[in-house]
């Protein structure tokens, strides 16, 4: 038998979110730090896990926005819209600035990269990917919430 957590204070739910605020930034930053340098080949393992930490401080990002969501009501549907609308603001970003796929060429032994390149690097992990990721992190936590929700009203 599954039965729901009891619900937290709302003065642990904001230290939690500051804290989650805190690690997605932390997270964060290091994909959009290395957009600027020209990474070499030998390091494709950098941007691999810069990648990853991206994904992470994003999914850090949702569960802080669901506890500031929870702080305010325990509905799911605010929830929902925001995930939807995170989606749609993903799509009309690529829909009003799709991004330029020109090669941009590099000066031998360049250490920081073209800016173009590094806008080009940001523009597409921060203004296009996160509030798709955000909306989709958003959407499937609120999904297996209200299976929870479900599962424990089917229990009783």
């Amino acid at each position: 038998m599954s039965r729901t957590a009891p619900s937290a204070e709302p003065e642990a739910l904001r230290r939690g979110m500051r804290r989650l605020l805190l690690i997605a930034l932390v997270l964060c930053l290091p994909i959009i730090v290395l957009a600027w340098f020209v990474v070499p080949a030998g390091l494709d393992a950098l941007t691999v896990v810069t990648a990853f930490a991206y994904v992470a401080g994003v999914l850090a990002l949702s569960v802080a926005v669901t506890y500031a969501v929870r702080l305010r009501t325990l509905r799911l549907w605010p929830r929902v819209a925001l995930a939807v609308a995170a989606v749609v603001v993903g799509a009309v970003l690529l829909r009003a600035w799709p991004p330029d796929q020109a090669q941009i060429a590099y000066a031998p032994g360049q250490v920081l990269a073209p800016p173009e390149r590094a806008l080009h690097l940001v523009y597409l992990y921060v203004l296009v990917f996160a509030p798709w990721q955000l909306g989709v992190f958003l959407l499937f936590g609120t999904v297996g919430a209200a299976l929870t929700r479900w599962r424990a009203g089917a229990a009783r």
